[in-house]
């Protein structure tokens, strides 16, 4: 509309959703619907005045969505604050029990109420999960009770564990698996993964990794389908020719399996 500014616009937009909804005996909960501007953090963003039923929104610079934190900047710093803050208290119990209980009590706390969290959502924020990683090896330590600087990679091979940035890989592994034998939602298998033997005809010895499309913007780099390229293109063969002769179970179990033999034991 001529004269008209941007939040006239999306305003107008949000009226329609807002009829809509009345129309088929449905409502906002305004109280709990807020909004938030994406941007570069070095870029300033005028703020527009949104309304529904004539109640201004808030704008916010951060959201907790299905238990992830999103901030305005899609930096995941807000989210891992939060789950470090959340492991660290977790850490402080098993440091006070780990003199009162055996290594397989504190193990099981771990996998409880540690692991989970560095799990959830990790393909989202876990290119950034090297900041979690002393608590993450604080706690190694703690369920073998050794001293408090002692070399921890032997300690997650004896246990079993994979570190932070391992985790990420595994299951940035088990979801290109999914991606490989059509598993994932159709919004997911329109992504432009295409092996190097698609793209050049003569032989290279890297024609089953990924074409990597270069790109100009950081923000892009940042992404899943970024990140996926690189481990694809940094995991072995003897891995990936699993992809199809393992089930999902079993290619996961594989791919742990093939970590922890990297792991020093000395």
């Amino acid at each position: 509309m001529p004269g008209s500014t941007i939040s006239d616009n999306i305003n107008l937009e949000i009226d329609k959703i807002s009829e809509w909804l009345k129309l088929n005996k449905l409502s906002f909960n305004i109280k709990k619907t807020k909004f938030m501007l994406f941007s570069n953090p070095n870029k300033k963003m005028n703020i527009p005045s949104l309304k529904i039923d004539n109640i201004v929104l808030e704008n916010v610079d951060e959201f907790v969505f299905l238990g992830i934190t999103i901030d305005k900047h899609l930096n995941w710093n807000s989210h891992i604050r939060k789950i470090t803050t959340k492991i660290r208290q977790t850490v402080g119990i098993m440091n006070k029990l780990k003199n009162f209980v055996p290594k397989e009590i504190l193990k099981l706390i771990y996998n409880s109420l540690v692991l989970p969290r560095l799990s959830y959502g990790i393909l989202a924020w876990g290119h950034k999960g090297n900041k979690l990683t002393t608590l993450q090896k604080r706690s190694v330590r703690i369920i073998s009770n050794v001293k408090y600087n002692a070399h921890a990679e032997p300690l997650f091979k004896m246990l079993k564990l994979l570190q932070i940035t391992d985790l990420y890989k595994q299951q940035t592994l088990k979801f290109y698996y999914k991606f490989v034998n059509k598993k994932l939602p159709c919004y997911f298998m329109e992504m432009k993964l295409k092996p190097a033997a698609e793209v050049h005809n003569h032989y290279t010895r890297n024609r089953n990794k990924l074409f990597h499309i270069r790109t100009q913007k950081h923000s892009t780099d940042n992404g899943i389908r970024h990140h996926i390229i690189s481990t694809v293109n940094m995991t072995s063969d003897n891995i990936l020719s699993k992809l199809s002769t393992h089930s999902l179970q079993g290619f996961n179990m594989y791919v742990k399996i093939k970590i922890l033999e990297e792991y020093s034991s000395e």
